[in-house]
């Protein structure tokens, strides 16, 4: 077994970015992938033509980002969005001008702050949901503010972070880089397929154990068993959560607290395809204030940065665990009457339908880490630690840019760099 080896566990961005860096310093690398593709949470569908990303897909701030750097070296297309440029309807399906939206979302934006400073003065951590309660004081507000209430904590608050505000911590302390958000019109596969070029890929293999021994690791999956002097392990918060791995020996409890502490969300998607567009091309999101909370607050149309037909359905917390177990056809339906109040009985029916259950992954168990209540951001830090030979990687290691790809790449160029330099 040569100290210069490494077995890196899961072919997600950090898995990859950590080979590809170990590999480009002489290191001998295999990487053992539970799937049979490659990239995690990074899926791009395919199936219907339009490239789709059901999992990862924006550039979430494009100046400094190492994923744009990587676009910009490769040529790949990229198109920012402005989350601001959205059309939104009412219940009703009417549409409000952007002039009104306008000054609803600044007055949001200032009772979000409010509540911010009203979470501050509690001296404990409280929900995203108390936090607004105490910043509204008791106020009474009419339905159609209560309306607008909703909308914006589920588009600004819950969508982000894939958790229901009754479950999000209220907290101030996420890292981001600056500049616009940006979606690939070809799909962020392409940028998967970049860092796993070349690279030592055992695919379909799920790793069941980890030991780690005085000279080097022990990996055993389903398939057989794998020894180096290192290994990098990049399983998803939700995976280690299940305690799908074992570990020898027993992970500390220190970790193990950790692991126990934090919580992955999951923002799902509902992707429809469309014979034509007959929703406007000049906005980036179209937007819904259900009566029901959660209802498909926000749609992404591909249509201004892909040229394609497609609208991308965002939902989570309550109203995605309502429908995890309603058939496909009705969830159509269900959405198709949404868009038939926004834009007219006459629209056409999709062609094609497909839709996520990030909780159900048995890889992953949620789309990505967040800090409830209970749980403190240094918990990321722990579960960063590394355990001997053994390194931790992943978004949910990254305190500063958890959830994103680009916390998971630097989480993976961390760890290998842990072992280059010894």
């Amino acid at each position: 077994m040569s100290e210069r080896s490494v077995i890196v566990i899961g072919a997600g961005a950090a898995g990859l970015a950590a080979a590809r860096e170990l590999v480009a310093h002489g290191f001998a690398v295999e990487v053992v992938e539970a799937r049979d593709r490659i990239g995690g949470r990074v899926w791009t569908h395919r199936q219907f033509g339009p490239a789709i990303d059901l999992g990862a897909a924006w550039i979430q701030g494009t100046r400094g980002n190492p994923i744009t750097a990587m676009a910009a070296d490769h040529h790949i297309a990229t198109v920012e969005t402005d989350w601001d440029n959205v059309l939104v309807h009412t219940a009703d399906g009417e549409a409000i001008s952007g002039l009104k939206f306008g000054r609803l979302r600044r007055r949001y934006h200032r009772l979000e702050r409010r509540a911010g400073r009203a979470a501050a003065r509690q001296g404990r951590v409280i929900t995203v949901e108390q936090a607004i309660a105490r910043a509204l004081g008791g106020e009474q507000l009419d339905a159609e503010e209560q309306q607008v209430l909703a909308w914006c904590v589920a588009a600004y608050e819950e969508l982000p972070w894939g958790v229901d505000a009754a479950d999000l911590a209220e907290r101030d302390d996420e890292g981001s880089f600056p500049g616009g958000d940006a979606l690939f019109p070809g799909g962020y596969e392409q940028i998967v397929r970049i860092l796993g070029a070349g690279l030592s890929l055992r695919l379909g293999e799920v790793v069941q154990r980890v030991d780690a021994r005085s000279d080097g690791v022990r990996v055993e999956t389903d398939r057989g068993a794998y020894e180096a002097g290192h290994a990098i392990v990049t399983l998803p918060l939700g995976v280690l959560k299940r305690g799908q791995v074992r570990f020898g020996p027993l992970l500390s409890a220190r970790k193990q607290g950790a692991i126990d502490r934090l919580a992955m969300g999951a923002l799902n998607k509902i992707a429809l395809v469309f014979p034509c567009a007959f929703w406007p091309a000049d906005h980036d999101f179209l937007g819904y204030m259900s009566a029901e909370r959660g209802e498909v607050p926000v749609m992404l149309s591909l249509l201004k940065s892909a040229g394609a037909p497609v609208l991308v359905g965002f939902v989570t917390g309550r109203y995605s665990a309502r429908i995890a177990s309603m058939p496909d056809a009705e969830l159509q339906e269900r959405v198709m009457r949404i868009l038939r109040k926004m834009f007219g009985a006459a629209i056409p029916a999709p062609t094609h339908m497909v839709r996520t259950h990030w909780e159900r992954d048995p890889f992953a168990f949620g789309s990505y880490a967040h800090i409830p209540v209970g749980a403190d951001p240094s918990d990321m830090d722990i579960l960063a630690e590394p355990l001997g030979r053994i390194g931790f990687a992943g978004e949910a290691t990254h305190r500063e840019h958890s959830g994103t790809v680009h916390g998971a790449l630097l989480s993976g160029l961390r760890e290998a760099r842990r072992i280059i330099d010894g």
